[in-house]
Protein backbone atom coordinates (compact mmCIF):
# COMPACT_ATOMS: atom_id res chain seq x y z
CA UNK A 1 0.00 0.00 0.00
CA UNK A 2 1.16 3.53 -0.76
CA UNK A 3 0.40 6.66 1.23
CA UNK A 4 -1.69 8.07 -1.58
CA UNK A 5 -4.06 5.09 -1.42
CA UNK A 6 -5.34 6.11 2.01
CA UNK A 7 -6.04 9.65 0.83
CA UNK A 8 -8.19 8.65 -2.15
CA UNK A 9 -11.46 9.67 -0.40
CA UNK A 10 -10.11 13.14 0.35
CA UNK A 11 -8.89 13.73 -3.19
CA UNK A 12 -12.25 12.50 -4.40
CA UNK A 13 -13.93 15.13 -2.23
CA UNK A 14 -11.56 17.80 -3.56
CA UNK A 15 -12.50 17.01 -7.15
CA UNK A 16 -15.92 18.56 -6.51
CA UNK A 17 -15.05 21.00 -3.73
CA UNK A 18 -14.76 24.08 -5.94
CA UNK A 19 -18.38 23.73 -7.04
CA UNK A 20 -19.49 23.35 -3.44
CA UNK A 21 -17.68 26.54 -2.42
CA UNK A 22 -19.58 28.93 -4.66
CA UNK A 23 -20.77 32.19 -3.12
CA UNK A 24 -24.40 31.11 -2.88
CA UNK A 25 -23.55 27.61 -1.72
CA UNK A 26 -25.61 26.15 1.09
CA UNK A 27 -22.67 23.99 2.20
CA UNK A 28 -22.55 23.92 5.99
CA UNK A 29 -19.13 24.61 7.47
CA UNK A 30 -19.60 22.16 10.33
CA UNK A 31 -20.68 19.45 7.92
CA UNK A 32 -17.64 19.96 5.68
CA UNK A 33 -15.30 20.07 8.66
CA UNK A 34 -16.78 16.91 10.17
CA UNK A 35 -16.66 15.07 6.85
CA UNK A 36 -13.00 15.93 6.32
CA UNK A 37 -12.14 15.07 9.93
CA UNK A 38 -13.72 11.64 9.55
CA UNK A 39 -11.88 11.00 6.29
CA UNK A 40 -8.58 12.12 7.81
CA UNK A 41 -9.09 9.86 10.83
CA UNK A 42 -9.89 6.94 8.55
CA UNK A 43 -6.78 7.61 6.45
CA UNK A 44 -4.66 7.78 9.59
CA UNK A 45 -5.98 4.50 10.99
CA UNK A 46 -5.52 2.78 7.64
CA UNK A 47 -1.91 3.89 7.23
CA UNK A 48 -0.91 3.12 10.81
CA UNK A 49 -2.42 -0.35 10.45
CA UNK A 50 -0.31 -0.81 7.32
CA UNK A 51 2.86 0.01 9.24
CA UNK A 52 3.44 3.63 8.25
CA UNK A 53 4.89 5.95 10.88
CA UNK A 54 2.80 8.79 12.28
CA UNK A 55 5.43 11.30 11.11
CA UNK A 56 5.04 10.09 7.53
CA UNK A 57 1.27 10.42 7.76
CA UNK A 58 1.60 13.91 9.21
CA UNK A 59 3.89 15.08 6.41
CA UNK A 60 1.42 13.91 3.80
CA UNK A 61 -1.57 15.27 5.71
CA UNK A 62 0.06 18.68 5.99
CA UNK A 63 0.08 18.99 2.21
CA UNK A 64 -3.61 18.11 2.00
CA UNK A 65 -4.53 20.54 4.76
CA UNK A 66 -2.61 23.28 2.96
CA UNK A 67 -4.42 22.51 -0.30
CA UNK A 68 -7.89 22.42 1.26
CA UNK A 69 -7.33 25.62 3.23
CA UNK A 70 -6.10 27.39 0.11
CA UNK A 71 -9.09 26.24 -1.91
CA UNK A 72 -11.49 27.49 0.75
CA UNK A 73 -9.74 30.83 1.24
CA UNK A 74 -9.56 31.49 -2.52
CA UNK A 75 -13.25 30.77 -2.96
CA UNK A 76 -16.28 33.04 -2.69
CA UNK A 77 -17.87 30.79 -0.07
CA UNK A 78 -19.83 32.76 2.50
CA UNK A 79 -18.24 30.79 5.36
CA UNK A 80 -14.62 31.26 4.34
CA UNK A 81 -13.96 33.90 7.02
CA UNK A 82 -15.18 31.49 9.67
CA UNK A 83 -12.95 28.81 8.16
CA UNK A 84 -9.97 31.17 8.37
CA UNK A 85 -10.34 31.31 12.15
CA UNK A 86 -9.85 27.57 12.43
CA UNK A 87 -8.16 26.25 9.31
CA UNK A 88 -7.12 22.63 8.99
CA UNK A 89 -3.46 23.58 9.30
CA UNK A 90 -4.27 25.30 12.60
CA UNK A 91 -6.30 22.37 13.86
CA UNK A 92 -3.77 19.67 13.05
CA UNK A 93 -0.42 21.46 13.04
CA UNK A 94 -0.90 24.81 14.80
CA UNK A 95 0.48 26.40 11.64
CA UNK A 96 -0.38 29.54 9.71
CA UNK A 97 2.46 29.35 7.20
CA UNK A 98 1.57 26.29 5.13
CA UNK A 99 2.18 28.21 1.91
CA UNK A 100 5.91 28.22 2.65
CA UNK A 101 6.30 25.13 4.85
CA UNK A 102 4.74 23.00 2.09
CA UNK A 103 7.70 23.72 -0.20
CA UNK A 104 10.28 23.52 2.60
CA UNK A 105 9.05 20.01 3.43
CA UNK A 106 8.94 19.03 -0.23
CA UNK A 107 12.51 20.23 -0.73
CA UNK A 108 13.76 18.11 2.17
CA UNK A 109 12.32 14.80 0.95
CA UNK A 110 14.90 12.15 0.12
CA UNK A 111 14.40 10.58 -3.30
CA UNK A 112 16.32 7.48 -2.17
CA UNK A 113 13.81 6.79 0.60
CA UNK A 114 10.76 4.85 -0.59
CA UNK A 115 8.42 6.24 2.06
CA UNK A 116 9.49 9.81 1.36
CA UNK A 117 8.87 9.18 -2.32
CA UNK A 118 5.35 8.18 -1.27
CA UNK A 119 5.08 11.50 0.52
CA UNK A 120 6.40 13.35 -2.53
CA UNK A 121 3.65 11.76 -4.59
CA UNK A 122 0.99 13.22 -2.29
CA UNK A 123 2.60 16.66 -2.62
CA UNK A 124 2.70 16.30 -6.40
CA UNK A 125 -1.00 15.48 -6.44
CA UNK A 126 -1.68 18.58 -4.34
CA UNK A 127 0.26 20.67 -6.85
CA UNK A 128 -1.66 19.05 -9.69
CA UNK A 129 -4.88 19.98 -7.88
CA UNK A 130 -3.82 23.63 -8.04
CA UNK A 131 -1.93 24.37 -4.82
CA UNK A 132 0.27 27.45 -5.22
CA UNK A 133 1.26 28.46 -1.67
CA UNK A 134 4.02 31.07 -1.67
CA UNK A 135 3.95 31.04 -5.47
CA UNK A 136 0.48 32.57 -5.67
CA UNK A 137 1.65 35.60 -7.64
CA UNK A 138 1.30 35.33 -11.41
CA UNK A 139 4.94 36.31 -11.83
CA UNK A 140 6.02 33.30 -9.78
CA UNK A 141 4.07 30.68 -11.72
CA UNK A 142 7.10 29.75 -13.82
CA UNK A 143 8.89 28.79 -10.61
CA UNK A 144 5.91 26.71 -9.59
CA UNK A 145 5.93 24.97 -12.97
CA UNK A 146 9.60 24.15 -12.46
CA UNK A 147 8.85 22.61 -9.07
CA UNK A 148 6.07 20.45 -10.53
CA UNK A 149 8.38 19.39 -13.35
CA UNK A 150 11.23 18.67 -10.94
CA UNK A 151 9.13 16.49 -8.66
CA UNK A 152 7.63 14.60 -11.56
CA UNK A 153 11.16 13.79 -12.73
CA UNK A 154 12.30 12.91 -9.21
CA UNK A 155 9.63 10.24 -9.22
CA UNK A 156 10.27 9.17 -12.80
CA UNK A 157 13.76 9.66 -14.20
CA UNK A 158 17.41 9.95 -13.31
CA UNK A 159 18.50 13.56 -13.33
CA UNK A 160 20.00 16.23 -11.15
CA UNK A 161 17.29 18.67 -10.20
CA UNK A 162 16.73 21.58 -7.89
CA UNK A 163 13.69 22.59 -5.92
CA UNK A 164 13.77 26.23 -5.03
CA UNK A 165 11.70 29.07 -3.61
CA UNK A 166 12.73 32.54 -2.52
CA UNK A 167 11.99 31.39 1.04
CA UNK A 168 13.26 27.83 0.67
CA UNK A 169 16.95 26.77 0.70
CA UNK A 170 18.22 25.47 -2.64
CA UNK A 171 18.96 21.76 -2.72
CA UNK A 172 20.25 19.44 -5.46
CA UNK A 173 19.62 15.73 -5.47
CA UNK A 174 20.34 12.76 -7.76
CA UNK A 175 17.63 10.22 -8.51
CA UNK A 176 18.45 6.50 -8.52
CA UNK A 177 17.75 4.58 -11.75
CA UNK A 178 15.50 2.18 -9.87
CA UNK A 179 13.14 4.82 -8.50
CA UNK A 180 10.58 4.83 -11.31
CA UNK A 181 7.38 6.76 -11.31
CA UNK A 182 4.99 3.83 -10.79
CA UNK A 183 2.88 5.32 -8.01
CA UNK A 184 0.15 6.67 -10.25
CA UNK A 185 -0.71 3.16 -11.42
CA UNK A 186 -2.59 2.28 -8.25
CA UNK A 187 -4.72 5.37 -7.63
CA UNK A 188 -8.50 5.72 -7.46
CA UNK A 189 -10.38 8.91 -6.59
CA UNK A 190 -13.86 7.56 -5.96
CA UNK A 191 -15.77 5.57 -3.34
CA UNK A 192 -18.00 2.68 -4.16
CA UNK A 193 -18.13 -1.08 -4.61
CA UNK A 194 -14.94 -2.77 -5.73
CA UNK A 195 -16.12 -3.27 -9.30
CA UNK A 196 -17.13 0.36 -9.62
CA UNK A 197 -13.83 1.48 -8.13
CA UNK A 198 -11.80 -0.62 -10.55
CA UNK A 199 -13.70 0.61 -13.60
CA UNK A 200 -13.51 4.21 -12.43
CA UNK A 201 -9.81 3.78 -11.73
CA UNK A 202 -9.04 2.63 -15.25
CA UNK A 203 -10.98 5.50 -16.79
CA UNK A 204 -9.62 8.10 -14.41
CA UNK A 205 -6.00 7.01 -14.50
CA UNK A 206 -5.90 7.24 -18.27
CA UNK A 207 -7.41 10.72 -18.22
CA UNK A 208 -5.24 11.92 -15.34
CA UNK A 209 -1.97 10.66 -16.74
CA UNK A 210 -2.76 12.21 -20.11
CA UNK A 211 -3.52 15.56 -18.48
CA UNK A 212 -0.43 15.42 -16.27
CA UNK A 213 1.77 14.44 -19.20
CA UNK A 214 0.43 17.38 -21.21
CA UNK A 215 1.12 19.68 -18.27
CA UNK A 216 4.70 18.45 -17.93
CA UNK A 217 5.33 18.74 -21.67
CA UNK A 218 4.25 22.38 -21.59
CA UNK A 219 6.83 23.29 -18.95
Amino acid sequence: MKLIDAFIPIFSELSTLDQKLEEDSSLDIEMLSDQLSQQIAHSKNTLLAEGFEIDDFDKALFALCALIDEKVMNSQWASRERWAKNTLQKQYFKSQTAGTVFFETLDQLNEFNEVEQNIREVYLYCLAFGFTGCYFDVGQRSRLDEIIHANFKLLNTQSELSLFCHKVPQKRQLLDDNLLFSQFKDEVWVWGPIAFVLISYLLFRSEYLTSLSQLINQL
